[in-house]
């Protein structure tokens, strides 16, 4: 049984304005989901992961990023 991770973040589109939360990052395959923040519901699933100096960089499209 693969562990799983929670992150807890927020994602802002490039406008600045909060679009998605909730990131999960399991340990066997890196996969992060994305929920509507307001409804919770499943928007999108993606299997980015950019780990640089030290933090997480999650790259979503040109306009969602997430970091922390």
């Amino acid at each position: 049984m693969a562990a799983t991770a929670r992150i807890k973040g927020r994602v802002k589109d490039r406008f600045g304005h909060l679009a998605l939360n909730a990131a999960y990052l399991s340990i066997r395959t890196i996969k992060l989901t994305i929920r509507n923040y307001l409804s919770n519901q499943l928007i999108l699933n993606a299997q980015c992961l950019v780990i640089s100096h030290g933090s997480f960089l999650f790259r979503l499209s040109d306009a969602y990023s997430f970091s922390f």
